[in-house]
């Protein structure tokens, strides 16, 4: 088990197919020393670190979050003028 820094989307694929191997091995009772347990735990933290750096999410801001609402709701630019009597 070599694990090291996520560079590419090739590298992070196989990485979560690894995860995704050692799932099923990983029971409740299992012992936190056991490399079946902690293998996944290093690769997920390593996935998080390279999705964090390659796909941040950011916080939107207030106008993103009023658009966002008002697709949802099927509302246009005029409604919101209206509620707000602009």
């Amino acid at each position: 088990m070599i694990l090291s820094k996520i560079k590419t989307k090739i590298e992070s694929d196989a990485t979560m197919e690894r995860i995704e191997e050692l799932c099923p091995l990983v029971q409740d009772c299992i012992p936190k020393n056991d490399r079946y347990l902690i293998e996944p735990d290093l690769s997920t933290s390593l996935i998080e670190e390279y999705e964090e750096e390659y796909y941040p999410i950011y916080t939107p801001s207030l106008i993103e979050v009023i658009k966002l609402r008002m697709l949802e709701m099927g509302k246009l630019n005029i409604d919101a003028s209206i509620v707000l009597g602009v």
